[in-house]
């Protein structure tokens, strides 16, 4: 499988060049992207969880893996990570499977489980 860090990292890196572009509705949909993942009610690490959770629902590995790295970086646990990717499954049944092993994959990336060999 390949590396789910370096995925993302290539998908940010081709969409900065959209960023450069200065297009207003892409700078105005960023705005609204930034406000609703801060602090409020709900903390930027459960509202990361949500986002990858919706991700791994709607097969988008940007919005699933972005939200994932985004998530661990504001604290999220791999007990807190496993149980989103539960609740996501539980909801969306076997069709959530293929962006919930992007999910493992890239939680081996990031040293909370074992590289997996056969």
């Amino acid at each position: 499988m390949q590396n789910q860090g370096q995925w993302l990292e290539d998908f940010l890196a081709c969409r900065k060049n959209f960023d450069n572009e200065k297009n207003e509705v892409w700078e105005l949909t960023l705005k609204i992207v930034t406000a609703a993942f801060g602090d409020g009610a709900l903390g930027s690490k459960e509202k990361h969880l949500m986002a990858m959770a919706i991700g791994v629902k709607d097969h988008c590995a940007p919005c699933t893996l972005g939200h994932l790295r985004a998530a661990i970086k504001a604290g999220a646990t791999k007990e807190e990570i496993l149980e989103a990717i539960g609740v996501t499954l539980s909801m969306s049944g076997t069709t959530a499977m293929g962006g919930a092993w992007m999910v493992f994959k890239m939680m081996e990336e990031e040293g909370l489980f074992q590289p997996h060999t056969n």
